[in-house]
Parts: structure tokens; C-alpha cells; sequence
């Protein structure tokens, strides 16, 4: 098991977040047109990105990353993608970066990273009165999953190793149409990060179980294409570090219900 490195241990503290300053001479959007461009996409995957009552992208990365542009004088630019066209997408140009609870256990030499800035548990989550009670118990089982996340490779890897593994593995291109083929019964489990999870299991708690032990702990980073390794990169990582410590991620992890021992790296460690 690997730690989590020391700085991503903050003070927490109750640091309201910094608001943007413009000079007095131009409104704050003409001087926002003025800074370079930071295309970031993002697939819908709340709380870290998705749409607000109000129509527009909010959720922790989307926050996060707002802060982190104002910082290093970028203006942010969210571009909505379906995940699993993000390799793709980053390697034509059409996005600078990958930057929604992106996990980069495994993939550390397939980017250059940003980050880690938070940590997320990746959980299963059964019916509240199914007799699965541990991983091993879903040998022979379905699990419901999105495409190419670290639950899907977890899952799929049993197919390769000596001992019993999974049934099947069901991948869909949205977390949230996993679940539903999951609360139809057509999956016998459902497996993502905890936090995207919650938010579906919230209104009815009692129909659900998450097992005890997560599949792992995921490094969330910013993923830049491997050809980039601008000046940007570094800068980036040394923003969010800041923001770990001032406080700024640790209140905007809170303001969406993520619990701070977890996402910040104090409890729980890499399996």
C-alpha cells in the first residue's frame, strides 16, 4: 500500500474561495477574452461535473479548475465529451486536457499529469438485501461499470488471474446508465467512484449496500496529452498543491459533500 504524499494533507481551514480581480479599466468578461484558452474536457459525471439547476456546468472539478485558471491567468473552457472519445479528443487538439475525476493509477506513462490534487475510493455497490457481503463474494456475479474506468479494468483483470472471477462485466458510457441496468437487476452490482455513486443511492438509502473495502483508492490528476510538457504542466501541479493547503479544495470538496479524510488523502490508502 503507498501513502498519500505529504502535501496533499492540508490545513483545514475555512478559507473562502478567491474571487477573480480584473483590472478597473476593462470589464472582468473583456478581460477574461484576454487570456489564453485552457480547453478542459469533461464527461457529466457529478458531483465533480455535471449540469446545475441553472443550466450550467458546476461540480467540484469544474470549481476546482476555475480557480486553479484564475491563478495562472487561463481562462477555463469546458467542453462536455463522451467518455471514452478522450484519448482521441486530446491527441486532435479539440482538448488541452482531461480533467473530471480522472484516476491515474495505471496510467501514469500514458499522460503527463497534473496532480494528484484529490483522492476517490472505488466501490461496489449491491442491493441492500443481496448476500454479497465481499468482493469475493461476486465470483461468478455481474458488475455494472463505465467504460473505460478503473472499475471496468479492476473487474476485467479477474478474467486474466488464476482464481474464480465476475461473470460478466457490463460497461456502459455513462455512470449513470450502469446504474439504472443495475437497479433493473440486470447487474447483480454496481462499481465507480464513491462519491458519482452516492448521488444516486441519496433518496432511497435503504435499498442499497456499499461493501466495506474499496477496489482501490484513485489519484485524481490532470491528464495533458504525452507530447505536451509545457511549462503549464508543472505550474498546474504546484496550483493545486497551493489550494490543498490554503484550504480552497478542502472547502469546495466539503461544499459538495465529499468527505475530507477520504478525497484529501488523510484516511485510506491505494490496495
Amino acid at each position: 500500500m503507498k501513502k498519500a504524499s505529504g502535501w496533499m494533507i492540508p490545513v483545514l481551514v475555512a478559507v473562502g474561495l478567491l474571487t477573480a480581480c480584473a483590472p478597473s479599466e476593462v470589464s472582468a468578461d473583456e478581460y477574461d477574452r484576454s487570456l489564453p484558452e485552457l480547453k478542459i474536457g469533461s464527461d457529466l459525471y457529478a458531483p465533480y461535473f455535471y449540469v446545475g439547476e441553472d443550466g450550467n456546468y458546476t461540480g467540484v472539478d469544474r470549481e476546482i479548475a476555475s480557480e486553479a485558471c484564475r491563478r495562472l491567468g487561463y481562462r477555463p473552457v469546458f467542453i462536455e465529451i463522451v467518455w471514452g472519445e478522450q484519448d482521441h479528443l486530446l491527441q486532435s487538439g479539440e482538448i488541452d486536457c482531461i480533467w473530471c475525476s480522472f484516476s491515474m493509477n495505471g496510467r501514469e506513462d500514458l499522460y503527463n499529469w497534473a496532480g494528484p490534487y484529490l483522492y476517490s475510493p472505488e466501490v461496489v455497490v449491491v442491493p441492500a438485501d443481496s448476500p454479497i457481503q465481499s468482493l469475493e463474494d461476486l465470483s461468478g456475479k455481474t458488475v455494472a461499470v463505465q467504460v473505460d474506468s478503473k472499475a471496468e479494468e479492476y473487474f476485467l483483470k479477474q478474467f486474466d488471474s488464476s482464481g474464480e472471477s465476475v461473470r460478466r462485466v457490463s460497461t456502459y458510457s455513462r455512470l449513470n446508465d450502469a446504474f439504472v441496468a443495475f437497479g433493473k437487476g440486470y447487474a447483480d452490482a454496481v462499481a465507480g467512484h464513491e462519491m458519482a455513486l452516492r448521488r444516486y443511492t441519496t433518496e432511497n438509502p435503504e435499498l442499497y449496500r456499499y461493501l466495506d473495502i474499496p477496489i482501490l483508492m484513485a489519484r485524481l490528476g490532470v491528464a495533458f496529452d504525452k507530447k505536451n510538457d509545457s511549462q503549464l504542466i508543472e505550474n498546474l501541479t504546484q496550483t493545486l498543491r497551493q489550494m490543498n493547503e490554503d484550504g480552497t479544495i478542502p472547502q469546495i470538496a466539503q461544499k459538495y459533500g465529499l468527505d475530507a479524510e477520504w478525497t484529501l488523502g488523510v484516511k485510506g490508502h491505494e490496495r
